[in-house]
């Protein structure tokens, strides 16, 4: 799998269910689950639109196609895109299997309120 770097247009870490750059998911602390998810978040908008030029560059392809369609993902809010992609979910489920999914939640909505100032 290829890690993201701040250096190029990578998405494919998007798609890792099983580490986040480089270290297993398991093996990660709880705060760096739970700052990266914050990251994905805060950078939803640029990931998504890394993806959706992916999205463009490969439709023609014949080995590499993706399995969104370019005229149903590009009107998505980022912030709901976002979470349904495998590395949000694997991290989601992993505070879950540490019983730390209300503090995620409680999390969340600070955030939120914090955006709304």
């Amino acid at each position: 799998m290829i890690e993201y770097t701040n250096e190029d247009k990578n998405i494919y870490f998007l798609f890792d269910k099983e580490k986040w750059d480089g270290r297993k998911i398991e093996d990660m602390a709880s705060s760096h689950i739970i700052n990266t998810l914050l990251m994905l978040k805060r950078r939803a908008s640029e990931f998504k639109l890394n993806y959706e030029l992916f999205v463009i560059d490969h439709m023609d392809d014949r080995l590499l196609i993706p399995k969104d369609n370019i005229n149903k993902l590009a009107p998505r809010p980022a912030n709901d895109w976002i979470i349904e992609t495998p590395i949000y979910v694997a991290l989601v489920e992993e505070l879950e299997k540490r019983k730390l999914a209300d503090y995620w939640d409680l999390v969340l909505e600070r955030k939120e309120k914090e955006g709304e100032k």
